[in-house]
């Protein structure tokens, strides 16, 4: 948000450009501050190359206003690139959830920035969901689309099938992750059973799930967890207690899985999924 010297609001934004939404900045107890960027960063309306940023900064009490952050490095710069009088921002608001900052600029204006804790899991969540919903399916055009074994050997007790060899009853299994963390199976009529006992196509066991995602716990991106008893995806039988599903790769159209935390030799399945 930019404003005028009296506090007036010149304009404000909701949206941020791709490369400025990725940006990082660290702010260390050695009074440094770190910057990732992503790849780009953005300055005067557009991205550019990475623009060198960090150094050290000092924090400087204020017992009659506001305290302030000011940085020590040539060009460096809190979230926009453009130029902050003396690199001084005034501290607004310092909470677990949320900094505000404040910088006068050159021509008088203020900039007021709002940055919030970095969750190193949020692109993957991003994936999974579609930043709204998304659906997935198993991925029947690859060898091997569910595996099962352990950690050190994810194969050890059965190797998968050729691809089109899925049942067709689990092969057309519908999995939607949304925002709200909630997952919605639907077993299109049927559900493949899969145990000791019977592998064979049942009445399906559509429904629902609240799902807690966050970062793995073992190898993996990030994870999560279905809180609902009885609650799978792929196979029945598929890490049936700790409902455990940590993501190992994740893009726009495909997701590997690994179900099962693998922890003291547990069995796992690993699972390879595709946008429907």
């Amino acid at each position: 948000m930019r404003e005028s010297a009296s506090g007036t609001v010149l304009s404000s934004s909701t949206t941020l450009d791709p490369c400025q939404l990725d940006d990082q900045f660290a702010f260390s107890s050695n009074y440094t501050l770190g910057y990732t960027s992503g790849g780009q960063s953005f300055k005067n309306g557009a991205c550019v190359n990475s623009i060198a940023n960090g150094g050290n900064f000092v924090f400087r009490p204020n017992p009659s206003g506001n305290p302030q952050i000011v940085l020590r490095g040539k060009g460096n710069f809190i979230g926009t690139a453009d130029s902050v009088a003396n690199k001084t921002y005034d501290v607004l608001e310092a909470t677990d959830t949320r900094l505000r900052l404040r910088g006068t600029n050159p021509d008088g204006t203020r900039t007021v920035l709002t940055l919030a804790p970095y969750d190193a899991t949020a692109p993957f969540k991003q994936l999974l969901t579609g930043n709204s919903s998304r659906t997935w399916k198993l991925d029947n055009t690859v060898d091997a689309p569910i595996v099962v074994g352990t950690e050190l050997n994810p194969t050890e007790y059965f190797g998968g099938v050729k691809a089109g060899e899925l049942p067709a009853c689990q092969s057309d299994d519908e999995y939607t992750f949304s925002t709200a963390n909630v997952m919605s199976y639907d077993a299109k009529g049927e559900t493949f059973f899969a145990d000791k006992k019977n592998y064979s196509c049942q009445p399906g066991l559509t429904g629902t799930t609240p799902f807690v995602f966050g970062p793995a716990s073992g190898a993996g991106l990030a994870q999560f967890r279905l809180t609902r008893p009885g609650a799978f995806i792929a196979a029945t039988d598929a890490s049936p207690t700790e409902q455990v599903y940590r993501i190992l790769t994740i893009d726009d159209k495909k997701m590997t899985l690994r179900a099962g935390s693998g922890q003291n030799g547990g069995t796992v399945f690993t699972i390879k999924l595709v946008v429907k």
